[in-house]
């Protein structure tokens, strides 16, 4: 479960909703409203909360009156929440482990088991939106019945980061067509010389690569696609996509900030945003460098991965 804030702004008052989803109403009710109502009473020029809650989505209305900066009320809003102690992030955490025997299963790990803890981590500076934490295990008991059932072997968790890397491949994408987006309007509405300065040569080479990048990895995504509709797609199809999408979506990101000069590192604009989510997107799932080592073996049938170290 994470947290979203939207703000919106008329004269001096203040409206903050603030979007749980994933929280059933249990949870909010018991693990969020209250504490978090009594945390937010603390500052100064709140004049209203209310929550309402519906299956797997629950929210919590601000009514504020400030004289202050509204980034500033922002900031104190957000840190009431993330000061709520016990937020719950998910009820139950599926890992991947290993028993005595060597064999790899699935398992879950509930939240409130003794010894079972996620503490929130702070001050990322990409994937902000989300609740990011550590899983802390203190001689947690698990028993047997929270065992997976369905499946055992390595081939289970690998077949679920089969998965998450195609849909990373489409959300990359996704990214990526909106900075062209942008890049393009952008390049049509502002002048420079009395011209657009979409009508310069540079500026054109950018927004032809761009493209040219975006309808590339578009086919070979969707491609992939169709070959898991059909179960032929292997794994090392879909890591090639993966690695590939993400890498030209960081590309035109920052090409396109590029387009927009100084505009470009504001708010005002999403390249920075996107620039600053993807870096983690090129990590998780697979780093970048595994992926091309995954295509590397897939192309040679040598795994580069391991080698015999001199004793």
């Amino acid at each position: 479960m994470h947290r979203s804030f939207f703000p919106e702004m008329e004269s001096n008052r203040l409206n903050i909703m603030v979007a749980y989803p994933g929280a059933s109403p249990q949870e909010m009710e018991e693990g969020v409203t209250t504490k978090l109502e009594e945390a937010l009473k603390t500052i100064s020029g709140i004049e209203e909360i209310t929550s309402t809650s519906a299956e797997n989505f629950s929210t919590i209305y601000v009514e504020c009156y400030t004289d202050e900066d509204i980034d500033e009320m922002l900031t104190k809003v957000k840190n009431a929440v993330d000061g709520v102690n016990g937020l719950p992030i998910a009820s139950e955490q599926p890992l991947v482990v290993k028993n005595e025997a060597g064999r790899i299963y699935g398992l879950i790990v509930e939240r409130g088991m003794d010894g079972f803890s996620t503490p929130e981590m702070h001050g990322k500076l990409s994937l902000r939106a989300s609740a990011t934490g550590e899983l802390i295990f203190d001689n947690v008991r698990v028993p047997k019945s929270n065992i997976l059932p369905g499946r055992s072997g390595l081939g289970a968790p690998l077949s679920c980061l089969d998965s998450a890397r195609f849909g990373i491949a489409w959300g990359a994408l996704g990214a990526a067509m909106d900075c062209y987006d942008q890049a393009l309007r952008y390049s049509k509405e502002r002048t420079q010389f009395d011209v657009p300065i979409g009508s310069f040569q540079l500026i054109q080479k950018k927004l032809a690569e761009m493209i040219t990048e975006i309808t590339k990895a578009q086919l070979l995504t969707f491609r992939l696609g169709e070959l898991r509709n059909d179960g032929k797609a292997t794994s090392a199809q879909i890591s090639m996509a993966k690695r590939n999408n993400v890498e030209i979506a960081l590309n035109i990101a920052r090409e396109a900030r590029q387009i927009h000069g100084g505009m470009g590192i504001t708010s005002e604009y999403s390249m920075m945003r996107h620039m600053a989510n993807l870096e983690s997107v090129l990590t998780y799932e697979g780093t970048h460098d595994i992926h091309l080592l995954i295509t590397g073996m897939d192309v040679t049938g040598i795994p580069s991965f391991t080698r015999d170290l001199p004793k």
